[in-house]
């Protein structure tokens, strides 16, 4: 908050990953600690929400992700494993779609063309409508990319 009231300018994004995700933190060598616990869900989450099968999946989801949302006034952007957008997409929540209702971009991260899961995730997210993609490897995505524009 303070970092916007002295740089009203800036672009602020918010990575969800210590919030919620679709793997343990071990799957993110030397990054997150957090959330330490599967919800009842089976997404990575701390919440209280996460405890028990109180909603459909898809509407977990947009509980999580109004919650979100609320933490950070002002974000211009979320950055989400792409894991973790496949995954709900397959359990019919789509984060564009609620995040562009706050006027938020979504970024997969890290999608990279050496990786055969990040391909094969590719199509589903582009035509989710994801509006950032984070990568190690910018000229072989873009020809991916470029196959399904």
């Amino acid at each position: 908050r303070k970092l916007r009231r002295l740089a009203g300018w800036l672009r602020l994004g918010f990575d969800v990953q210590n919030y919620i995700d679709s793997q343990p933190p071990s799957a993110h060598v030397g990054q997150a600690t957090l959330p330490q616990r599967q919800g009842a869900y089976g997404y990575w989450d701390d919440h209280p929400l996460a405890t028990g099968c109180y909603l459909p999946v898809a509407d977990y989801l947009a509980e999580r992700c109004a919650a979100l949302i609320e933490l950070v006034p002002d974000v211009s952007v979320f950055y989400l494993n792409y894991r973790l957008i496949a995954r709900s997409l397959q359990d019919g929540f789509n984060w564009v779609t609620a995040l562009h209702q706050s006027n938020i971009a979504l970024d997969a991260w890290t999608m990279d063309a050496d990786k055969p899961e990040a391909v094969e995730a590719l199509p589903l997210l582009l035509s989710a409508g994801v509006d950032l993609i984070t990568t190690n490897t910018p000229q072989a995505m873009q020809k991916l990319i470029a196959q399904y524009l």
